[in-house]
């Protein structure tokens, strides 16, 4: 029999679970907590844990009703909606009534089924979110609502016209959430679709508005979620009956299973033994499954730079990815552990079974004898082997690392495996299997094993990733056990590879400080916005109510032509021929990045790693991407010229004349200093010499009148289609400025906005843009509605195709 703490070693991040008997079980209970009842995955006294999904949900939630209260009116904002929804044809319909009726029908249900099974656990946690959420609806109508006094609170459907917020919506959105765990998914996907069709009719039968309908939902996830992190969930996990009948579907016979571990990853490990008395591991990927690897892939690709969300979103396509890399590893001569049987099971549940004759290799200590030493190697002369045949492994760490029966060295779990691995996973694994060694071996050891596999040049690469980002959660919580210092095993290791310790690589690609910047960000945009246009959000929803929607999805439609004209310009700026999709692709992708990096900063940013892939130096790809986005300045401040030497519109100076600011002509008269005295320091000369003559081939493009055209038309293109966006945008609410005007416009915000160290110029375009156009006639309301218009066309909504253009580049190799 596989001991629990000698399995668990062969998967990493497992948390061990309590065992709830043999597998085999009477007849009759597999009805009762089985697949058979249809209704509820796992036992009626499963395990149950407090899940980080719990947290994210109870998270978002609050932050959805923070918002609503903080920025607008949701109360009378609701009433003003709904008169405008009252005269469309669909509004009030029986059939929406019946959706709303569905929804409660189906709380009740719940409930009852509940009841009937007698999991009273689950009925608890039901009355508990239900009794949550109500006095949370209570709370918030008398506080900011439109609840007069208790009894309307109470009795919503007294009150005449709409309330806020939704009682109705609340209660059961929070029984329905509360259950999700518990029951098995095609009921889940079933609770909510129905939550999202009865949350839309409410507001369709006018019982609350859109923004009471969705506080409603949010009081019904907070209530939910509040009662998961008290009283815990079950993961939806099988029962071992049900793993016993789902192993002789795939030709397994196996006896003894018990738990051992549900990873974070969602896999439910069962160990059991063969009937050839083999010790088995056995990796259940459950349908009913409530925490996915899919969240876990999603979350780690937003949260650190390098890794991307798996595509093996599907049961089995994990179970075959996994076989797959691993069979391809055996055949190949890596040593793994050998897969027994994999499949999908009739309740469609994906398993896969190794052998798990093996013991962890953490067992062997730090003994000072040479067999630590020579598994060590082994362990190295794997991974080299695994990336010879195109493969990472990708979770590199002590619970991998596993010896067999014969005491040679072997690698575990290969189900973070990935196919033609970046150079980045490839220095990943290797990183990893440095410091899972060292919290085995000791820094000195493990460094020696490292330097002697990798070499001087192969260790410096892995230098960068040894830092906790690299690690998952239980590697992490080992580190700080064994107290092993990175910094002095980095440290360490830059000395036996004769370079000087180098700066750790941004393995994140969010942070708390960035979240917070941009939270910061937006409330500063909402208080600069209504100072400067003295707009209520009231007046500004009625405006933008009244939109005519032909102009703005016409708005939305041009935008995407705007990059044309960028490419263009990239495309001048270069020293060499380039195709022109991809460098579309790359305005697209940069619309993405601009997100979170002021606009110009993330231009030059991601056409310099475009560049370097084409084969420039770095120097020169600096250069081109300089270049490239003075020349979008240049342009618009030759626009600007033009448009005032020809008399198409007016620019005006202050009455006093052009003022020349002491302190910044003498700063500048300093600067200029300063590189005339480092220009006569031959060290410094040199060095300036030697950057500029790697330099001159991309300066050469200024000199090409068919660059500096395919500059210049490439940007003048792309403002004037940004003013004709800006056009679109005021026609959408029946008001009209000649084209010239709003080019001039269009360039004065542009310049502007580029200059502010706000991300996107998030705010700063949008105040930008309501004062311009105020200033040139437009009504403030309709001008402030104007600004968001354009920015929702021209920044906001380009990311979503942003995002999967920077995909198909990342895939080509492109950035």
């Amino acid at each position: 029999m596989v001991t629990e703490h000698r399995a668990a070693a062969s998967d990493p991040d497992a948390d061990p679970l309590p065992d709830v008997g043999a597998a085999t079980v009477p007849a009759g209970e597999v009805g009762r907590s089985g697949r058979a009842s249809r209704w509820f995955a796992g036992a009626p006294r499963a395990p149950r844990d407090r899940r980080p999904t719990d947290a994210v949900l109870l998270g978002l939630s609050a932050l959805v009703l923070l918002l609503v209260w903080a920025f607008a009116r949701p109360a009378s904002t609701d009433v003003r909606l709904l008169e405008s929804f009252s005269d469309s044809a669909w509004f009030g319909s029986w059939i929406w009534q019946a959706l709303l009726t569905l929804l409660m029908m189906w709380a009740v249900l719940l409930v009852s089924v509940a009841i009937a099974r007698g999991r009273w656990h689950l009925v608890r946690d039901q009355v508990g979110a239900a009794v949550t959420a109500g006095a949370g609806a209570v709370v918030v109508g008398l506080t900011v609502g439109s609840a007069a006094d208790v009894t309307d609170a109470l009795v919503p459907w007294s009150a005449a016209g709409a309330t806020y917020p939704g009682l109705v919506l609340a209660v059961t959105t929070a029984v329905v959430t509360v259950t999700a765990p518990q029951v098995v998914a095609p009921i889940r996907r079933i609770g909510r679709a129905l939550v999202i069709s009865g949350a839309v009719a409410a507001v369709a039968t006018g019982i609350t508005g859109p923004w009471g309908s969705l506080t409603g939902v949010a009081l019904g996830w907070v209530a939910a979620a509040v009662v998961h992190l008290i009283a815990g969930s079950p993961g939806g996990r099988l029962t071992l009956a049900e793993v016993g009948r789902a192993l002789e579907e795939i030709g397994v016979d196996a006896g003894d299973l018990r738990y051992l571990a549900m990873n974070e990853r969602g896999q439910l490990l069962v160990t059991g033994v063969a009937a050839d008395g083999a010790e088995l591991l056995v990796r259940v990927y459950g349908r009913d499954a409530w925490d996915s690897q899919f969240v876990t892939a999603v979350g780690t690709s937003l949260w650190y730079r390098d890794r991307e969300p798996s595509a093996r979103v599907s049961r089995l396509g994990q179970v075959q990815h996994e076989a797959f890399a691993t069979l391809l590893a055996e055949r190949s001569g890596v040593p793994v552990q050998p897969i027994v049987a994999a499949g999908l099971a009739g309740d469609r549940d994906a398993l896969l079974v190794v052998r798990a004759d093996t013991s962890p290799f953490a067992n062997t200590g730090a003994s000072e004898d040479g067999e630590p030493e020579a598994l060590v190697a082994g362990y190295w002369a794997a991974v080299a082997r695994l990336h010879e045949i195109g493969l990472s492994h990708g979770s590199l760490r002590p619970s991998a690392l596993v010896v067999r029966a014969d005491g040679s060295a072997a690698l575990a779990d290969l189900s973070q495996a990935r196919i033609s691995p970046t150079p980045f996973l490839r220095a990943a694994d290797n990183a990893g299997l440095l410091i899972a060694t060292a919290l085995v071996l000791g820094p000195e050891r493990a460094v020696a094993a490292a330097s002697a596999a990798l070499g001087a040049e192969r260790l410096a690469e892995v230098l960068p990733l040894l830092q906790p980002g690299l690690l998952g959660r239980t590697t992490r919580k080992q580190v700080r056990d064994h107290a092993l210092d990175l910094g002095a095993l980095r440290a360490m290791a830059s000395e036996a590879a004769g370079v000087e310790p180098p700066k750790l690589a941004q393995l994140r690609r969010l942070s708390l400080g960035k979240v917070l910047t941009v939270v910061v960000v937006v409330l500063l945009a909402y208080v600069i916005v209504g100072a400067i246009s003295g707009i209520g959000l009231d007046n500004l929803i009625a405006e933008l109510s009244e939109a005519i929607p032909g102009w703005v999805i016409a708005a939305i439609l041009v935008t995407p032509l705007v990059q044309v004209g960028s490419a263009m310009s990239t495309i001048g700026a270069s020293p060499r021929p380039l195709r022109f999709m991809p460098v579309l692709a790359l305005q697209y992708a940069i619309q993405f990045m601009g997100l979170v990096v002021p606009s110009v900063a993330a231009r030059v940013a991601l056409i310099v790693r475009f560049f370097q892939r084409a084969g420039l130096p770095s120097t020169t790809a600096v250069t081109v991407g300089a270049i490239d986005g003075a020349s979008g300045i240049v342009t618009q401040a030759i626009m600007l010229v033009v448009l005032a030497a020809t008399g198409l519109v007016s620019l005006t100076l202050p009455s006093g004349g052009l003022e020349i600011d002491l302190p910044l002509a003498l700063i500048a008269l300093g600067v200029v200093a300063a590189i005339a005295i480092a220009w006569a320091i031959p060290p410094v000369r040199r060095f300036l010499r030697a950057r500029f003559a790697e330099t001159h081939e991309s300066l050469q493009v200024l000199r090409s009148p068919k660059n500096l055209a395919l500059m210049l038309v490439g940007n003048v293109v792309a403002q004037t289609l940004l003013a004709v966006v800006l056009w679109l945008s005021l026609r959408a609410f029946g008001q009209e400025l000649p084209l010239t005007e709003l080019i001039l416009i269009q360039c004065v915000v542009a310049l502007f906005a580029g200059l502010m160290p706000v991300p996107g110029g998030i705010g700063v375009a949008e105040a930008a843009l309501t004062a311009a156009l105020v200033a040139a006639g437009v009504e403030e309301a309709t001008a402030l509605s104007t600004a968001l218009v354009f920015r929702i066309a021209t920044f906001y909504l380009p990311p979503a195709y942003g995002g999967p253009a920077l995909g198909w580049l990342r895939r080509r190799g492109d950035v």
